[in-house]
């Protein structure tokens, strides 16, 4: 039983370890977007978006920074399947950004 306990509790805090690696590639992300390397920055999110937890905040930036690279670079489609993504996604409403903007980490709550 004590082994159990254990090895479930190294799990859970595996998956805490991931989500917080792929919370500092979307802070480099972000720097690189800053600096004018977009395209590298839409690929880390691109890839943030693959590896993390669906209902997370990480997953929620992701989505929210890759819709703004589409709606940046005129990519109509794809902006409307990742808008999509994001109202059906089974984010809370902190997660989810309705609001359209710059790149960021922390996501705003609309009141």
């Amino acid at each position: 039983m004590k082994n159990l306990f254990l090895f479930i509790f190294m799990l859970l805090s595996i998956n805490s370890f991931t989500q917080d690696k792929l919370d500092i590639k979307i802070d480099k992300g972000i720097q690189l977007y800053e600096n004018g390397k977009k395209e590298k920055a839409f690929k880390i999110w691109k890839k943030v978006e693959k590896k993390s937890n669906k209902p997370s905040s990480t997953y929620g930036t992701a989505l929210g920074n890759i819709l703004w690279y589409y709606i940046e670079n005129n990519d109509e489609e794809n902006f409307l399947n990742y808008y999509k993504k994001i109202i059906n996604s089974s984010l809370n409403e902190k997660d989810r950004n309705y609001e359209i903007g710059q790149p960021s980490k922390y996501m705003t709550k609309i009141s």
